[in-house]
């Protein structure tokens, strides 16, 4: 099966949003979906509007977890498949979501998070993050050109410039790339 619950330990429902598979925690709601369902949800418009009839967006944004008074803050719950501890990563920056992921097996989703996932991308979420990483780039490639055309001034020799240059823009090449998410927050 799919594992169990972290929160209720009930076993996981096998569910699809059309051709992607999740698991469900019948009693909280919790989804369980592999990396590549996650990715097919960020990547696949079609996927999404499946998410958003199988989960309506919560009225109020997801709550921070764990977070009401008296509770640590952070509170780091197993994996549904291996019961090791999932990681957590803030989503995209600017979601409000707090991701939970096993490296081996995938992520896991209180109930309206997904759904909050999927609201943000379609407001254009995904977008803002891409265009904010590229503005840092050119802001680094312009200081950069400064330095080399000071250096230039100089007499000194351009060889660093132009070495760093040619990285800052390579990366600036790789972030046009980045369509896919997961690159996003398996660095982290």
């Amino acid at each position: 099966g799919s594992g169990s619950c972290p929160d209720c330990r009930l076993p996981l429902a096998a569910h699809a949003f059309g051709a992607v598979g999740y698991a469900e925690c019948p009693r909280c709601a919790g989804l369980f979906l592999r990396r590549e369902a996650f990715e097919a949800v960020t990547k696949d418009a079609d996927t999404r509007a499946k998410v958003r009839l199988a989960e309506p967006v919560p009225a109020s944004s997801p709550s921070a977890k764990g977070s009401s008074a008296g509770l640590p803050a952070v509170r780091y719950r197993p994996c549904p498949a291996c019961r090791k501890l999932m990681n957590r990563t803030n989503y995209g920056g600017g979601s409000g979501v707090v991701l939970e992921v096993c490296r081996d097996h995938g992520l896991w989703f209180d109930r309206g998070e997904l759904a909050a996932i999927v609201d943000f991308l379609e407001k254009g979420g995904w977008d803002r993050i891409r265009e904010r990483e590229r503005e840092k780039l050119s802001e680094e490639v312009r200081s950069l050109e400064a330095r080399k055309a000071f250096a230039a001034s100089t007499g000194l020799p351009s060889s660093d410039w132009e070495r760093q240059l040619q990285g800052a823009q390579a990366i600036g090449g790789i972030v046009d790339l980045v369509g896919s998410l997961a690159g996003w927050f398996l660095k982290r």
